[in-house]
């Protein structure tokens, strides 16, 4: 075994929440090593979606000018269609809390986490690719950093005041301070890069509800299409290793994309996650803490995990820099991270929920999206509230369900 390698902080995982999370904290003056088992740069599955809540985070931070230079897509509406035909368009600039900018910003994962990556590395984050965690070391009831080996079989102590865990949906992290509580529906993602899907409209994503899930289209830039199938557990497993032509096909028979698809195809293979509607049961423990997927990930209809991964890190990274200068770690100390995100996030909760509710009842789904279609006005709210940057009361607001009225 090699000699232990200390830091102050010790983030597993390279993914959005992980490397704002070293590269604030190094920033700050803090030591911060980074672990990920991948070497960068790596696909992931992702509906690679960034609303303008997701880029106002990324601009304050500094990081958004050097992503907008990449190849991609910015999004200014979304369209949610229902299974019978009828759909709605909300544009974020319409919506009743104005966005910081019009669009978002739709952007493959390979280069979005590289940039990331690069940025922590820059800020004066140690990055150490290809390493794989095999447990947690605790030292007298806290944390003290993790065990991990490389490709070639090495095993290595990484020690550290602090341990965060963004390892993602399936984090070793939190499976090793308190587990995962899974709850419903369950269902799984198929994603893949399109080309050949016609008649898409300038700046728009999409998201197709039909009676066995849903599926999302949305533009990446360099004439690509973020494709992504979400059907439950049980339906997925209908694939059978074939998870391209099974993505394929089952988006060729929803009416409103078969001639779209008729000539599209795969130009880089479909990746599966899930299952989905998963929670840690606890983010915080003594010289530990969770962030992005590894703390709670639901439902992705609103398309919006990288937003919750950044802002996520946000959160974290004042609340971590604080323990360490008071020289306390404890759970109690990192208390404050637990109470910001419960009021950043609780509004997506209830979002997800709602929609979650709404997809598995196609028939009710569908007559919401016709009333809401016909209020311009809620059509933009609604999109605005599940985009993040529109509170979750303004669809209480009663004049949004007194008369039709035109989009502004």
């Amino acid at each position: 075994m090699n000699t232990p390698a200390s830091s102050e902080v010790l983030v597993v995982g390279g993914g959005p929440a992980g490397s704002v999370t070293a590269a604030l904290l190094a920033a700050r003056g803090h030591s911060v090593t980074l672990l990920d088992r991948a070497r960068f740069p790596r696909d992931k599955a992702c509906s690679e979606f960034m609303s303008p809540a997701a880029t106002e985070v990324l601009q304050r931070l500094g990081l958004l000018p050097e992503l907008e230079r990449e190849p991609s897509a910015r999004p200014v509406a979304l369209r949610i269609s229902s299974h019978d035909g009828h759909s709605l368009v909300g544009r974020f600039s319409a919506a009743p809390v104005k966005p910081w900018q019009s669009a978002g910003l739709a952007l493959r994962r390979d280069r979005l986490d590289a940039r990331l990556l690069a940025a922590a590395a820059n800020a004066g984050a140690r990055v150490c690719e290809g390493w794989t965690v095999d447990s947690v070391i605790h030292v007298r009831a806290a944390a003290g950093g993790v065990m991990a080996h490389d490709r070639h079989g090495a095993h290595r102590e990484f020690r550290a005041s602090i341990t965060v865990g963004a390892d993602g949906l399936r984090s070793r992290v939190a499976r090793c301070l308190g587990g995962v509580r899974r709850g419903r529906p369950r269902r799984v993602a198929f994603v893949a890069h399109l080309a050949g899907v016609t008649d898409l409209q300038p700046g728009q994503a999409e998201m197709h509800v039909f009676d066995r899930g849903y599926a999302g289209l949305n533009p990446i830039g360099d004439g690509l299409v973020n494709a992504a199938l979400v059907v439950p557990a049980g339906q997925a497993k209908l694939s059978r290793g074939h998870a391209d032509q099974f993505l394929l096909d089952t988006l060729r028979q929803l009416p409103a994309l078969e001639s779209r698809l008729r000539c599209a195809r795969i130009v880089r293979p479909t990746l599966v996650t899930g299952p989905f509607a998963q929670r840690a049961r606890r983010t915080i423990g003594h010289g530990i803490a969770l962030v992005g997927d590894a703390a709670e990930f639901h439902d992705p209809f609103t398309g919006d995990g990288i937003h919750m991964a950044v802002r996520g890190a946000e959160l974290l990274a004042p609340v971590v820099s604080a323990a360490l200068a008071r020289r306390d770690v404890s759970a109690r100390a990192l208390v404050p991270y637990v109470q910001a995100r419960r009021s950043a996030f609780a509004a997506k909760r209830i979002v997800e929920r709602v929609l979650a509710l709404g997809i598995a009842h196609p028939r009710l789904f569908a007559a919401c999206i016709r009333g809401i279609a016909r209020r311009p006005g809620l059509a933009h709210t609604v999109v605005g509230v599940s985009a993040g940057f529109v509170p979750v009361t303004a669809l209480f607001h009663p004049g949004l369900f007194l008369l039709p009225h035109p989009a502004s």
